[in-house]
């Protein structure tokens, strides 16, 4: 079947990676077989766990239904990751090609990244993700597809100003990452939606002295950074030049003031 091929491919890359690694590099072997060997397998398995909660949110029984489609999905991950793991060792100790190191990292901050999001566990931890992106960075820092992923991790926490940062960094990348300008607009989107929620955080500011206690300078540093990111969200959204110094020159004189004291 399907599955099959796509598994028999998978040995056959890490075979050419061993063979010539000069070669699997520039043909992009490796990109292929990501977007065909496993992209598409991991597509189908978190559609079909999408679709078993969603069917149970419907009707409350066969649980073990959902529980085996996410056990899938995340067997498959975890293969996944060792079988891309086993390829960077080949790549870089055949002398590191540089593409093919920039793109194993990216796939395994990938592969990461999907399996905290289906691991059922209370508080998510994004650092291994994280690392494989950053490590896909210091391969090829042309590239722009770390960095949206990076603000992807960063708006999963709420980051905002450091999504932003990232987003920048995609667009502006040698290589840009295809919809990071796209990607950026939904960050100011989400951010617009949020102020209406943290308006304590837009309000008129009350004096900060110095010396702060630990905890105050992180809570002036948090509002600082959403102020940041609001900011940049307003005047990426605004249709009328005329009423942004109401809202933008407050914001401006609050962070002088709280730069003034961090």
């Amino acid at each position: 079947g399907a599955e099959t091929a796509a598994a028999a491919a998978r040995r056959a890359v890490l075979l050419a990676a061993r063979q010539d690694p000069a070669g699997l590099a520039a043909s992009a072997v490796e990109e292929q077989l990501w977007r065909y060997g496993y992209y598409k397998r991991i597509d189908a398995l978190r559609r079909a766990a999408a679709a078993k909660g969603a069917a149970l949110a419907r009707q409350q029984q066969h649980q073990h239904q959902q529980r085996a489609a996410t056990g899938a999905l995340l067997h498959f991950l975890d293969s996944s990751m060792d079988q891309y793991k086993a390829l960077l060792e080949v790549v870089r100790g055949a002398g590191g090609q540089r593409l093919s190191v920039y793109r194993c990292c990216l796939y395994l901050g990938d592969l990461a990244r999907y399996r905290e999001q289906y691991e059922e566990r209370p508080r998510k931890s994004w650092d291994a993700a994280e690392a494989h992106y950053r490590a896909a960075l210091d391969a090829d820092p042309r590239q722009g597809s770390p960095h949206n992923q990076l603000a992807v991790l960063a708006g999963y926490a709420r980051r905002h100003c450091v999504a932003l940062y990232h987003y920048v960094r995609s667009i502006h990348a040698a290589v840009p990452f295809p919809t990071a300008r796209q990607n950026l607009g939904l960050l100011f989107e989400t951010v617009h939606k949020e102020a209406r929620k943290r308006e304590h955080l837009l309000a008129a500011a009350r004096t900060a002295a110095a010396p702060m206690t630990s905890r105050q300078r992180t809570e002036l540093l948090s509002g600082l950074c959403f102020r940041f990111a609001y900011l940049h969200a307003t005047l990426a959204l605004a249709d009328d030049a005329k009423p942004l110094r109401a809202v933008c020159d407050p914001l401006v004189a609050r962070y002088e003031a709280e730069l003034a004291v961090l």
